[in-house]
């Protein structure tokens, strides 16, 4: 099976694209579009523990899972990859973050995510989507992503999110995926300028970075036609 983790702000059905989309090589294919924000809905869950809960859950289903991770989704695929390394086919990173250098920088993205978890919770949720959306890593025309305004019933949800998954609360794992086996495909947008020379950071033992021509962030969702042509 194939396991994808969303984006922040995002939900599940943005994976639709891969079996609705006209050019999806993925059609027909066993996909599991895993909604993240109930591994918050009770407590705070951070990195590692979700890393470890999941793992567990893909490894009692599945003795042959892909993963596949977008931006706060491949942050949490790489603590997965960690937590069972020889689990996993093969894993598709796409605009995914290895972690900050310093402790420094760490504190200023913790500090910058606890003032978005407050913004989810107590702002007007349309204001707060134009908010998000508005960031300047964000900008461009994604196509099929799910509606966004369907999540403010998980406001709370994302809100713990934001502290718990936090960039600043990620190890630097440049390194410490050398022991992860598997193939790995690290993919970012041409635009997306931070994230492509990022990706090329990461030591993974096998590993290809592509860079989607006509994309940003949303690397996937930006460019489609392209990014199914590449991978067939």
């Amino acid at each position: 099976m194939i396991w994808c983790l969303h984006g922040n702000i995002g939900l599940a059905a943005d994976w639709d694209i891969l079996n609705q989309h006209e050019s999806s090589p993925f059609k027909g294919q066993t996909i599991r579009k895993v909604d993240l924000w109930r591994y918050q809905e009770c407590r705070s869950i951070g990195l590692e523990e979700f890393g470890e809960i999941f793992a567990s859950e893909v490894a009692a289903q599945d003795d042959e899972p892909y993963l596949i991770g977008y931006s706060m989704g491949g942050r949490l695929a790489l603590h997965a990859l960690l937590a069972k390394p020889d689990l996993w086919k093969s894993v598709t990173l796409i605009s995914t973050h290895p972690g900050l250098k310093t402790e420094k920088e760490r504190g200023r993205r913790r500090a910058s995510d606890a003032v978005w978890s407050t913004k989810a919770l107590k702002m007007e949720w349309g204001g707060f989507l134009n908010e998000w959306n508005s960031q300047e890593v964000l900008n461009s025309v994604a196509k099929g992503l799910a509606n966004r305004h369907l999540l403010q019933p998980r406001s709370q949800a994302i809100a713990r999110a934001f502290n718990a998954w936090s960039l600043g609360n990620q190890k630097d794992l440049s390194e410490m995926v050398s022991k992860v086996n598997c193939p790995v495909k690290a993919i970012t947008g041409e635009r997306d300028y931070k994230y492509t020379k990022l990706s090329k950071g990461f030591n993974f033992s096998d590993m290809e970075t592509f860079v989607i021509k006509n994309a940003g962030h949303r690397t996937l969702w930006d460019n489609p036609e392209e990014y199914f042509d590449r991978f067939p």
